[in-house]
C-alpha cells in the first residue's frame, strides 16, 4: 500500500492499514481469508467501479444532439442513465 499514492486514495489507504493493525490482534477480521485477499477485493470495490461510473459520466457529459436527431439523442443518453444506475450510483 506503501506504493498507493494520490489525493483520492488517502482514506482508503489509511483505512486499510487500520485495519491491518486490527488483524494483527484479532485474526477473526479475516473471517478465514488471508490478508491480501481482503485488501485486493476492497481495492477492486473501492476503485474499479468508480471508474466505470466516471467514465459513464463523462460519455454523459460529452453527448451531443447531431443533426437534429433528438431519438438518438434521447435513447443513448437513456442507455448511459440506466448503465449507471444498475452499477448503483
Amino acid at each position: 500500500m506503501g506504493r498507493i499514492r494520490g489525493q483520492k486514495t488517502r482514506g482508503w489507504v489509511q483505512r486499510n492499514y487500520n485495519w491491518l493493525d486490527r488483524v494483527e490482534t484479532d485474526k477473526e477480521e479475516l473471517l478465514g481469508r488471508s490478508p491480501w485477499a481482503v485488501l485486493e477485493e476492497d481495492f477492486k470495490r473501492a476503485f474499479v467501479d468508480y471508474a466505470q461510473q466516471e467514465k459513464a459520466h463523462d460519455q454523459l457529459q460529452k453527448l451531443k444532439m447531431v443533426s437534429g436527431n433528438i431519438d438518438k439523442y434521447v435513447s443513448t443518453k437513456g442507455v448511459v442513465l440506466v448503465f449507471m444506475k444498475g452499477k448503483g450510483k
